[in-house]
């Protein structure tokens, strides 16, 4: 995962607070790999990261997909470097899925209709622009509230 602004997690609590969900820390997934050993992921995640260069994220429109994890997302413009940055992962981790960077604001089951109204009442007011030099690993097993940081990578300069 790649860490954005505190203000985003502001905007996290808010929602989670508002809509009775669960807060999480703000991330872009790179790949999700529930299913890997951690030793492996560990290892894999500091490899990722020897292979990355400080690059910069440019968050775009809302949108939301009907699932629990999709519930409310912010697009994250697919730059050459946003792009490659899952390629290596990918090819790390031996995978070959479709990619779409973004940045989750809600975990839950909301109505389209609120989260319709959610996306006007925010417009654009986050469409930020941030540089990643981090990559943290993390454990997302179970309930959103057990998620935690498992380690953190400092991209190479």
């Amino acid at each position: 995962m790649v860490k954005p602004k505190k203000k985003l997690q502001r905007e996290i609590n808010d929602f989670a607070k508002r809509y009775n969900t669960y807060t999480f820390e703000p991330h872009v997934t790179l790949v999700g790999l529930m299913y890997k050993p951690k030793n492996e992921v560990v290892t894999r995640g500091g490899e990722i990261a020897k292979k990355l260069k400080p690059y910069t994220i440019k968050l775009q429109d809302l949108f939301y997909i009907d699932a629990y994890y999709g519930c409310l997302m912010i697009k994250a413009k697919p730059t050459p470097m946003v792009m490659q940055a899952n390629k290596i992962a990918q090819e790390l981790f031996v995978l070959e899925e479709d990619y779409t960077p973004h940045l989750s604001l809600i975990y839950g089951n909301l109505e389209a209709n609120e989260k319709k109204k959610i996306i006007s009442e925010v417009g654009t007011k986050l469409q930020l622009e941030f540089i990643v030099d981090k990559l943290s690993v993390y454990y997302t097993g179970g309930y959103v509230k057990d998620w935690h940081m498992i380690e953190e990578y400092n991209f190479s300069k």
